[in-house]
């Protein structure tokens, strides 16, 4: 299984998300046979958000960390395997010419490529350089796909650009929010009935990376229109990144009603996110961030900009308000509509939950290793 999820290995200690082990560990539980994970090394260990620590000796999988790509030491190891997860075009192609089956698992489409590899502020011909560089590769891509046994796609934009490769695809969404996590109905009516009758202010949520692709930035500016707007909102926000002393600095206008806060383990946002109300995702890309779908576990409406993650979101669970890329004043009208209207929040939180009942971290991890599993029996056959 080879991820972009950075690594440090020293002392025989591996530093890793959580999230990741988590899942190596359900993993390793569902396919009941031996699992190597690869890794890049992890240029700033403060980017891994949530990490653990580990030891080496008693992890129930096996771990490389890889310098660079291209590691002789890992197309060695691609070419003793038995089946290859994940991967960029370069170990498919090893894959390929050692005869090995590969399944390669995807989240960005075309569009969220050229937009991680070129964020705002980027100058127009490096822009351009760089766009041109990704549709290459992209376009590169389309062949290799083609060979692959099967094609795992995390969220919907990925899974329609693909619709025309020849290899199967398997549709999933991301999310470590477990069935016993899900906020219980008894205590989601409970908060809703509080709210209705108390003149509390509507809270916002905002959870993730402080960086310009996850519209940190905006997710600020519109709760400030908000309050510009009359509505009474507090936003609280949790993470790291880049952008956080300009959130802080935006954020101070209004003291009292917005707060600015470092990243917190998992186990613990998943408990402070049952106090909010509607969690606020003001992403510029199509990425299927998980946090869309562990707010919704906590019975929180959902308020976003139109990327084609939240809009296929939007459209099958009916979970909250939308509004276009960049227009975070019609994003604070959608909300301040909310906020003036009781019903439809009970209405959101309510399709939330039921959301995120039908895509827990169980549901869809059952997914991905039964077709893993099936895809080893064919190999077997």
């Amino acid at each position: 299984m080879i991820h972009s999820n950075p690594a440090v290995l020293e002392s025989g200690l591996l530093r890793i998300d959580r999230k990741f082990h988590t899942g190596m560990l359900a993993f390793v539980d569902a396919l009941a046979c031996p699992i190597t994970t690869v890794h890049p090394r992890a240029a700033d260990v403060s980017r891994i958000m949530d990490p653990v620590i580990l030891r080496l000796n008693e992890l129930p999988y096996a771990v490389r960390v890889r310098e660079r790509q291209g590691d002789s030491s890992v197309a060695d190891l691609i070419s003793k395997s038995t089946l290859v997860c994940g991967g960029d075009q370069t170990d498919w192609r090893i894959a390929i010419a050692n005869g090995i089956p590969f399944i390669p698992v995807l989240e960005y489409d075309l569009g969220t490529q050229i937009v991680v590899a070129s964020p705002a502020g980027t100058a127009w011909l490096k822009k351009a350089v760089r766009s041109a560089r990704v549709l290459g590769r992209y376009l590169s891509s389309q062949s290799l796909l083609s060979s692959a046994l099967e094609i795992h796609c995390n969220g919907y934009p990925i899974y329609r650009a693909l619709r025309s490769v020849d290899s199967p695809r398997l549709l999933y969404l991301d999310s470590r929010m477990t069935q016993d996590m899900v906020i219980p109905a008894s205590d989601l009516e409970a908060r809703l009935a509080a709210r209705s009758e108390l003149l509390q202010p509507l809270k916002l949520l905002y959870s993730g990376r402080y960086e310009p692709m996850k519209g940190a930035i905006d997710a600020v500016l519109t709760a400030l229109k908000c309050a510009d707007l009359g509505a009474n909102v507090e936003l609280h926000c949790f993470g790291q990144g880049s952008q956080k002393a300009e959130m802080e600095r935006l954020g101070a206008r209004l003291p009292l009603r917005i707060f600015i806060n470092d990243a917190i383990p998992f186990p613990e946002l998943v408990a402070v996110s049952r106090r909010f109300d509607m969690f606020l995702c003001c992403h510029v890309q199509s990425d299927p961030s998980c946090t869309y779908l562990e707010s919704m576990g906590a019975g929180l409406a959902v308020a976003g900009y139109k990327n084609r993650m939240w809009h296929g979101l939007q459209s099958a669970s009916g979970a909250g308000v939308i509004a276009p890329i960049g227009d975070y004043h019609r994003l604070a009208s959608e909300i301040m509509a909310v906020a003036k209207d009781h019903q439809r929040l009970v209405e959101y939180s309510r399709k939330a939950r039921a959301f995120a009942l039908k895509h827990t971290f169980e549901l869809e991890f059952r997914r991905r290793t039964e077709a893993i599993s099936a895809a080893m029996r064919r190999m077997g056959e």
